[in-house]
């Protein structure tokens, strides 16, 4: 039997909240599902392949503007895969609506993960107050350092995934450790310096039997990410070429957002001093090339 259904531009079947974006699901039957994305400026989205050659992913902006290797797309374009080997980065110049529409389950299968993904990433936040937001802002600039450096699609989203949950093992740590406002006594430090692998432990947790190559990969960036090249870092005090470049990508990242946030024992750094430390420190904890990138791409920002 047919039926009119109408759903009201303020209204929708279900929606998954993000950091930076949302996704309303406004209509659904069978396995097409049409959806509403809304992203905030200054962000980046993601295409990845699909292994359902039938599946069309179809979008059309509504409002805002999108950058997709140098090409400006605005109100009115839209752009769709079909059964694509590639992966596509995008970018948003605006604040951005677009309509989505997908014959796959998409909409559950995003649900399902980010789900995931957001309460882990929460409980590592309620424990260290400090550091609120702190993983999404690692991710977004481990990724634009990434792409700054030209690396392969397989290595951006590695990134991304990899740089969400890097600080995950901070469940495990006491909130004591984390909040305390002196100086950490050595034995406590020990403990903090635990986390990486305490977070490769609890990706095992989460994943469900999942052992591929790419989870591999993931799990040892995580437990590489307090690494150093001249091996003062931990837990492994590897060296050099030993440490993954994705690693030695989120290690710098993520000092430099630790360096320009507040926490409870000092305040937030100046940009430019933050840099000008980094940069002191390239060849000794930080990869040349990945400071150089990272100065790039905060300086970019700012213009």
């Amino acid at each position: 039997m047919s039926e009119l259904k109408i759903t009201k531009k303020s209204e929708y079947l279900a929606k998954i909240s993000m950091n930076s974006s949302e996704v309303l699901l406004k209509g659904k039957c069978s396995d097409i599902e049409v959806m509403e994305y809304r992203i905030r400026k200054g962000k980046n989205f993601i295409i990845y392949p699909n292994d359902n050659r039938s599946t069309i992913e179809f979008f059309y902006i509504t409002e805002g503007e999108v950058e997709y290797r140098g090409e400006i797309l605005v109100k009115g374009d839209s752009f769709y895969l079909v059964s694509s080997d590639e992966t596509y980065h995008f970018k948003t110049l605006t604040d951005v609506d677009l309509i989505y529409i997908s014959n796959e389950t998409i909409f559950n299968d995003l649900n399902f993960i980010l789900e995931k993904a957001r309460k882990v990433v929460k409980e590592v936040e309620e424990k260290d107050i400090y550091t609120k937001d702190h993983s999404v802002r690692v991710q977004q600039l481990s990724y634009e350092i990434a792409k700054k450096l030209g690396l392969k699609d397989k290595i951006l989203r590695r990134i991304s995934f990899a740089a969400l949950f890097h600080d995950i093992g901070k469940i495990y740590i006491s909130n004591e450790i984390l909040n305390k406002p002196g100086r950490l006594t050595v034995q406590e430090y020990d403990r903090i310096k635990e986390h990486p692998s305490l977070g490769r432990d609890e990706l095992d947790r989460l994943n469900h039997g999942i052992d591929t190559e790419e989870y591999q990969t993931i799990r040892t960036i995580v437990i590489q990410h307090h690494e150093r090249i001249d091996g003062t870092g931990y837990p492994e005090g590897l060296k050099g070429d030993d440490i993954l470049i994705e690693a030695k990508i989120i290690a710098a990242a993520d000092t430099y957002d630790a360096m320009t946030s507040d926490r409870i024992y000092r305040g937030a750094m100046e940009k430019m001093a933050a840099l000008e430390e980094l940069k002191s420190l390239k060849g000794k904890h930080y990869d040349f090339e990945v400071i150089d990138a990272l100065v790039e791409c905060v300086l970019e920002a700012d213009q």
